[in-house]
């Protein structure tokens, strides 16, 4: 004691505790402090990988464009009609380019028609051509890519090599429109032709069926005479040579023919099955 107890009486004492382990700083304590500068860490780093994305995305944006316009542009020397006709091979095709990289490719071979459409590139390394169908019509079509070598090149006449090693040379053509050639691809094998003979007059002076066998061999049936005959014929878009003599087509469809012998008209429609009695006549004789 220190002799002033008295002066201490009437009043209360408590103990008073240490303060706690934590931190308080502005009101706020430590782990509270931690959690938040760990949410900015993380978010700073979210933003780098998005602002990352963002750059990525918009170089590759930027590079497809630069691709884009390189393609069009590569392909500008080509855009237009660019026709292609053989008339002994009875083949005619056209290819139509566009700016726009698309491109379509239209063909008659013979009888068969066709065109496929879709993308292009031109590849000037390589001075290649590559062709990427979307749809395709007709049995002389590709449905994958497939690619021409452009041999030469000028504001008129383009050369190509095919895939199978063929070489075409297009002429360019300021109108691209297909024009089928209806006489192609025609053959008067397969089935009986009733075909009636008239004179000049018009009168009918016979009914014949005629049967054409490949190997240039063919019978017909004569109604006037009732009897078979047989022999031999060559045939192109033009005429008809039957045993020599030469007979010119007038119009000649799959399913119709006319054409002029010896002043006389010959006409007539093509009968689905081959007559079996004309078939044996010319096994008889062949």
């Amino acid at each position: 004691t220190t002799g002033n107890e008295s002066n201490l009486r009437g009043y209360s004492f408590r103990t008073v505790s240490p303060a706690p382990t934590s931190l308080i700083c502005r009101g706020r304590s430590l782990n509270q402090i931690i959690t938040m500068r760990t949410f900015k860490t993380l978010s700073f780093i979210a933003t780098l990988v998005l602002l990352g994305i963002m750059i990525f995305a918009f170089s590759a944006c930027s590079n497809d464009g630069d691709e884009k316009e390189s393609t069009t542009s590569s392909l500008q020397p080509f855009v237009g009609y660019w026709q292609y006709l053989d008339e002994d091979r009875e083949y005619y095709s056209i290819l139509i380019i566009y700016e726009e990289g698309v491109y379509q490719f239209l063909y008659q071979d013979g009888g068969d028609r066709g065109a496929d459409t879709g993308m292009m590139a031109f590849d000037q390394n390589l001075n290649i051509m590559k062709f990427f169908p979307k749809s395709t019509l007709g049995s002389d079509t590709k449905d994958s890519e497939y690619q021409w070598i452009v041999s030469s090149k000028s504001d008129s006449r383009l050369q190509i090599i095919d895939e199978n090693g063929n070489s075409y040379t297009y002429e360019k053509v300021t109108d691209g429109t297909f024009i089928p050639h209806d006489d192609w691809g025609k053959s008067l094998e397969g089935g009986t032709w009733k075909i009636y003979v008239r004179s000049a007059s018009g009168e009918i002076l016979d009914i014949r069926r005629y049967t054409f066998f490949e190997g240039g061999t063919y019978s017909y049936w004569t109604e006037k005479y009732g009897i078979y005959q047989d022999g031999t014929f060559k045939f192109d878009k033009n005429s008809i040579i039957l045993d020599d003599e030469k007979a010119d087509i007038v119009t000649f469809t799959s399913n119709s023919l006319k054409f002029t012998l010896d002043g006389e008209n010959y006409s007539g429609t093509r009968i689905v099955q081959k007559d079996k009695q004309l078939v044996e006549s010319n096994k008889k004789h062949f």
